[in-house]
């Protein structure tokens, strides 16, 4: 509001200063000064620490993929399909078990039905684990479908922001001509 409050002093002291209504240059000079003073005091105020990209970008919203709250989500997410998976350090003895068995089996036949069961077993986890893993790769996919959106929709911002300066620089230069066409009648008009 202070912001909006100091450009539209600005605005007016310049429109008073352009048609050469009386007191446009204090209008202006008032103006400024406001302006200046709001500017000074706003370099005093507190920046956000991160922003909240959810605001901006409605995918994060419906995917409710925030960053704060992806990571614990990920980490909760992956925590229970290693549960699920029963992947654990059990899990991994009992991996280097079947192969010490399966080692041994090749030693004697009667080992082989032991190591057969152990390896169907094991077998079945990791057609599990796989399952588990392959819905965190699909998670990890749509993390970088957005994060794609994300980085395309900023290269636009960026060329939009490059036309914006090529218009205001060609505003610039109307303006100086316009300047330049005022003055010449300023001064016909004086003489």
């Amino acid at each position: 509001m202070v912001y909006g409050i100091g450009a539209s002093i600005v605005i007016i002291g310049a429109l008073f200063k352009i048609a050469h209504w009386p007191n446009g240059t204090t209008i202006l000079a008032v103006g400024m000064i406001v302006e200046a003073i709001v500017f000074f005091i706003s370099a005093f105020e507190p920046i956000e620490d991160e922003f909240d990209w959810s605001l901006l970008y409605d995918e994060i919203k419906k995917n409710s993929l925030s960053s704060n709250n992806f990571e614990a989500k990920l980490s909760e997410k992956l925590d229970k399909m290693l549960q699920e998976a029963k992947v654990d350090s059990d899990l991994m003895s009992r991996l280097g078990q079947s192969l010490n068995k399966f080692a041994e089996a090749a030693k004697g036949l009667d080992v082989v039905v032991d190591a057969a069961g152990s390896t169907q077993k094991f077998n079945e986890e990791m057609l599990e684990a796989s399952a588990h893993l392959e819905g965190l790769n699909q998670i990890f996919k749509n993390q970088l479908e957005v994060v794609d959106r994300n980085v395309k929709a900023n290269e636009e911002v960026a060329l939009n922001s490059e036309e914006l300066k090529e218009k205001m620089a060609q505003l610039n230069q109307y303006m100086a001509k316009l300047n330049e066409v005022y003055q010449g009648m300023l001064s016909a008009m004086g003489k």
